[in-house]
């Protein structure tokens, strides 16, 4: 059963809207919210008429199932499920969809038409429990290239939100960021930059941070200067069925514990898949990504992230990278066409990222379990730090384990084995640490078998 609705009259004078903004991140970084205006809106309800300033209005409330067209005095239907419904054949779509978004209550759905939608300024969701939904993820189109204010095309701000079936394009900083929530779903959303390997793109496509329960769903992210598919600090999340491509980082998992990423397209990224637990953050820990079926091909494009960060320093051609992170499998992958290598499980290596400057960092990769993959044509033209790392080979070897172990550890605990169940001549384990005496190809202790991780999705 559908509710009434009347009909905002949107004028161009002044109308007050909630919004904020936040400064663009660096890699791994946890920006602080600033820049944040916050007013209420003040539009007026009627029935009928035409603002001989705007024209009719666009933007229907909920309260009833048709909205009056004002120009016609007609009835126009509110489509079905939606609360609120923004076209854009609006003189004033900006100040109908900031609206939109400060006035909708928890469970109600805001709908956007067909078309391209042009912001100037941030789009915050601070409600909980609310919808944001486009008429088609390649129909309904925002369009943030002349962006002047805020830190991201959209913010999310409260529990539970779901955005779907819409293209967010252009944005100076990242794309789609939600904050420190617990319940956040993506679904069918597309993010990126036009520009190829172009640093002065966003960061970030999607960046859901320091949250709980995410889904990632059916999304394509492209052009981020980081990382396209960004979970930071988080836990108890799904990424799944979405494509990757043309970004820094394809799909990167860091500092987050209890994520399946699984039956997705990372392609043509700088590096497809990474896993990764960095120093100097909030949470110090990340554990137990389960990786799997997957498909990684061809992450050869160039690095175009900032020299000065982490992300900046990762070696093209890269398939799937653990970095600093336990228990973690990886299996069932199509793993090809990589230039460096297909798979490499490292620590945090002094040599590569220098020293973490941080006492409670563990800079090592134990218990991580790679597994019936199908890895082959990776490690043909790899980078030249790859190069220090795999013995000056090329063609270099497809899988490579660091050499790091934790000498204040038991080594015989199995619990701390990086086991993986690959081809032998495929194999070569680095000196990272300079810890072993030196790289060698034995594959002796890393046979061994890790525990299988829940396939199915974390998230409550």
């Amino acid at each position: 059963m559908t509710t009434r609705t009347s009909v905002l009259t949107l004028s161009l004078l002044a109308l007050p809207v909630a919004l904020a903004g936040c400064p663009a991140d660096d890699v791994g970084g946890d920006a602080t919210e600033s820049d944040t205006e916050a007013t209420t809106s003040s539009a007026s309800t009627t029935t009928s008429g035409t603002d001989p300033t705007t024209g009719p209005t666009t933007v229907a409330e909920s309260g009833s199932s048709s909205a009056a067209d004002t120009s016609t005095g007609e009835d126009v239907e509110l489509p079905e499920g939606c609360d609120y419904f923004v076209s854009a054949d609006s003189a004033n779509v900006q100040e109908d969809m900031l609206t939109a978004l400060v006035d909708v209550q928890p469970m109600e759905v805001v709908c956007v038409g067909e078309g391209t939608f042009t912001f100037t300024r941030q789009l915050t969701m601070p409600t909980d429990d609310v919808t944001l939904r486009g008429a088609g993820q390649d129909t309904t189109i925002f369009d943030f290239s002349g962006q002047k204010s805020g830190g991201n095309g959209i913010l999310i701000e409260g529990d539970r939100n779901t955005i779907e079936a819409l293209t967010v394009v252009e944005t100076p900083g990242d794309g789609i960021r939600a904050n420190d929530v617990d319940g956040v779903v993506f679904r069918n959303v597309t993010v990126g930059w036009a520009a190829e390997a172009d640093p002065t793109n966003g960061a970030y496509a999607l960046y859901p941070v320091q949250s709980q329960n995410v889904v990632i769903d059916g999304c394509v992210v492209y052009g981020a200067a980081d990382a396209g598919v960004y979970l930071g600090q988080s836990g108890k999340s799904l990424i799944e069925n979405s494509e990757a491509y043309g970004n820094v980082i394809g799909i990167e998992v860091e500092n987050s514990t209890d994520v399946v990423v699984r039956n997705n397209n990372a392609h043509d990224n700088t590096n497809g898949i990474l896993i990764i637990t960095l120093p100097g953050l909030d949470t110090l820990d990340g554990k137990r990504a389960n990786v799997h079926g997957n498909r990684i091909v061809d992450n050869n494009t160039v690095n175009f992230g900032d020299p000065g960060t982490t992300v900046g320093i990762l070696p093209p051609g890269a398939g799937v990278l653990l970095v600093a992170t336990d228990t973690n499998e990886v299996w069932d992958n199509e793993i090809t066409g990589n230039d460096s290598f297909g798979v490499a499980v490292v620590g945090f290596l002094p040599s590569l990222f220098g020293d973490p400057n941080d006492p409670e960092f563990d800079i090592y990769s134990e218990g991580n379990y790679v597994h019936d993959n199908v890895i082959s044509g990776n490690a043909t033209a790899p980078d030249q730090l790859v190069l220090v790392l795999n013995g000056n080979q090329t063609p270099g070897p497809e899988i490579i384990a660091g050499g790091c172990f934790n000498a204040e550890l038991d080594q015989d605990d199995p619990a701390l084995a990086n086991c993986l169940t690959v081809d032998a001549e495929q194999f070569f384990m680095a000196d990272g640490c300079q810890q072993q005496g030196g790289t060698n190809t034995d594959l002796a202790p890393f046979t061994c078998t890790q525990p299988a991780l829940p396939t199915e999705s974390p998230v409550d």
